[in-house]
């Protein structure tokens, strides 16, 4: 049996249309569901928000905090980080760490585990990484249907190769079980650049089931009053964690790439 389990999804939204504290339920439902396939006799879920531009929902749950408020049956309580809450219920417990997703202006994205502040797209992505780097913060690169082919995929391996800064690449709940892991991701741990997966869920109601399906596990003990500071440690010195997960079907796959290309359309 394996105890103080870490398990972390490190690549979420909440989006508008989603109820929060079902939103929360899935998530430890499915930390839980893993939790029992692991054997882990204690555990700790972690949910790292990934906010575009513009998006402060880490913000409003530090309001729910503050008042010392619920959202649904769960508490929210502040830690001694500014980038971190503490979610319970019952005897269950989860942690939110703060974060940002930027676009760059390739196209590409960088999520900024940790990272509270707001930060504008377009910027190009080595003075990106280099921003978020200096931050603190922990920089992904996430797989993204498309993102990291052709004139992009030149890019991202000149990034792996070089390697001027310390960064991971993410694999994704979205991508296809028909697609093989992306080989930028195997190339990327031949040079020890590691995978940090997520689950990514999109902004329709159908996603809210995701959290906490997809991403990574290591045993390891954490500090409910410094999550991220742990958290940063363990993933930052330590080899490359186990992953979970399965990829999504490709019924659901397609039906989410035409209602993205169908928003695009509209947004014109």
């Amino acid at each position: 049996m394996l105890e103080n389990m870490l398990i972390i999804d490190a690549h979420i939204h909440i989006h508008e249309c989603f109820d929060i504290e079902k939103f929360f339920d899935f998530a430890w439902d499915n930390f839980q569901y893993q939790a029992v396939k692991l054997q882990a006799g204690s555990f700790t879920g972690v949910l790292c928000l990934t906010e575009k531009s513009g998006t402060d929902v880490f913000g409003t749950l530090e309001k729910i905090a503050a008042k010392q408020e619920k959202t649904g049956d769960w508490d929210i309580r502040f830690t001694e980080e500014e980038n971190s809450l503490l979610l319970s219920k019952n005897d269950f417990r989860m942690i939110v760490i703060a974060g940002r997703q930027i676009v760059t202006s390739q196209k590409l994205e960088v999520l900024a585990i940790g990272l509270k502040q707001d930060v504008e797209d377009g910027k190009p992505i080595e003075p990106i990484l280099a921003y978020v780097v200096e931050t603190g913060a922990i920089p992904v690169i996430p797989w993204g249907f498309g993102k990291w082919f052709s004139g992009r995929r030149k890019i991202m391996e000149k990034i792996i190769s070089q390697k001027k800064y310390p960064f991971f690449l993410g694999d994704n709940g979205n991508r296809p079980w028909i697609f093989t892991k992306p080989r930028l991701i195997r190339k990327a741990y031949k040079n020890n650049i590691l995978n940090l997966p997520g689950s990514d869920p999109l902004p329709y109601c159908r996603e809210i089931h995701k959290p906490g399906s997809f991403g990574l596990y290591v045993e390891a003990g954490i500090n409910t009053d410094k999550p991220f500071e742990s958290i940063y440690q363990v993933l930052t010195t330590g080899g490359q964690p186990e992953t979970y997960g399965k990829s999504e079907k490709i019924y659901f796959f397609l039906k989410n790439q035409i209602s993205i290309q169908l928003a695009k359309r509209n947004r014109k």
